[in-house]
């Protein structure tokens, strides 16, 4: 509790020598609070940075649920929670060496291969929130449906931009590649893309085709 005196005569010829004596025996005084409690300028600062930590962590949170919204992840799946049972046949060992690693920073790409139904963009997405939760962005996208958005944005100009947004952030998820067989134009906007990302991460899904099958599929229309 502070004490103000609104009286300078008062201040000045009675209470001055008390005050300069105070001032000489504690160069550093502390503050009364409540209750006769001393906060001593220690325990401030203490407070002090308990509240630059708990700003810093808001600041964190909503960066991290922005990027989340941005990203348009499909599954909000986290790599905490997959399930290494042996009918997906997910290898624990490989998955945590991946996410370990400083992959996004080595501009690594990560493909998942397998058949329909063994949870290949459910991974995809939970790899992508765990990239995403250490400081990278992120963009989910279905290859068949990006396809046909570069079409028309061909059409009414505005390829270039959209191209631009697909290289800028650090992780894209190219779900359900080579789903369907590409015509001529298509393929070129799909290895455009993927030629834009140069120094950047992308993930992959694929389905397992035969290998006859997927050649056949590359090749179509060429």
């Amino acid at each position: 509790m502070q004490v103000w005196f609104a009286r300078s005569y008062w201040r000045r010829h009675i209470f001055s020598r008390a005050i300069r004596v105070s001032f000489l025996l504690a160069p550093k005084p502390t503050v009364l609070g409540f209750g006769g409690s001393a906060i001593t300028s220690s325990k401030r600062r203490r407070a002090g940075t308990r509240q630059v930590e708990r700003e810093l962590l808001q600041r964190q949170n909503r960066r991290l649920e922005r990027v989340l919204k941005a990203a348009k992840l499909r599954s909000g799946a986290v790599v905490e929670d997959l399930d290494f049972s042996s009918t997906r046949g997910l290898n624990k060992t490989t998955l945590r060496s991946l996410v370990d690693s400083p992959w996004v920073e080595n501009h690594h790409q990560v493909i998942i291969v397998g058949p329909t139904g063994v949870g290949k963009t459910f991974l995809a997405c939970a790899v992508a929130n765990h990239a995403i939760r250490h400081g990278a962005t992120a963009l989910y996208v279905r290859v068949p449906r990006i396809l046909d958005d570069l079409s028309v944005a061909r059409a009414d100009g505005r390829l270039a931009r959209m191209m631009s947004s697909l290289a800028r952030v650090d992780v894209l998820i190219l779900d359900d590649l080579l789903l369907r067989p590409h015509f001529d134009d298509q393929a070129a906007d799909l290895l455009e893309v993927v030629e834009d990302r140069r120094g950047r991460s992308i993930i992959a899904t694929l389905f397992a085709y035969d290998h006859a099958v997927l050649r056949r599929t590359t090749t179509a229309h060429h």
